[in-house]
């Protein structure tokens, strides 16, 4: 019944990956900033040496044609547990120099049990940055 609450909620949060342990990538969602696009996603991974109870959240933003001047890009990596409770956000981190793409790990938790990923991203627009949302991903154990 609980695995039914859950997978519920997921859908409810846009969840689009699940996985039982390992890695588990969201799906792409795709934008356009000052001319540029880009894409992104968040995913999240354990550490099977370590009877999977090392986890990292993962948010990637990624710039179609090519490198961009530093600054351009940014992600936020950040952290929910299986009942969608934020638990951890971390910090912003930009390209520091000519990049197509930056991935950022952050939200550490040692831990058995479900957690998600919901990263968020950055793209400048000349005078600021816009902030997209990238689509979540959620590891279940049994």
């Amino acid at each position: 019944m609980l695995a039914v609450g859950v997978f519920a909620l997921g859908l409810l949060m846009g969840l689009v990956g699940t996985s039982a342990a390992g890695t588990s990538f969201s799906s792409y969602g795709y934008y356009t900033t000052a001319g540029n696009n880009y894409k992104n996603r968040s995913y999240i991974y354990t550490d099977h040496d370590n009877n999977h109870s090392a986890h990292a959240s993962t948010a990637s933003i990624y710039r179609d044609g090519g490198n961009i001047g530093a600054g351009w890009m940014g992600a936020l990596p950040r952290r929910f547990n299986g009942n969608g409770v934020l638990l951890c956000t971390g910090v912003w981190y930009y390209n520091g120099g000519p990049a197509s793409s930056i991935t950022v790990n952050g939200c550490y938790i040692n831990s058995h049990a479900g957690f998600g990923s919901d990263g968020q991203t950055r793209a400048w627009h000349g005078s600021g940055y816009y902030t997209y949302g990238a689509f979540s991903t959620l590891i279940m154990y049994s």
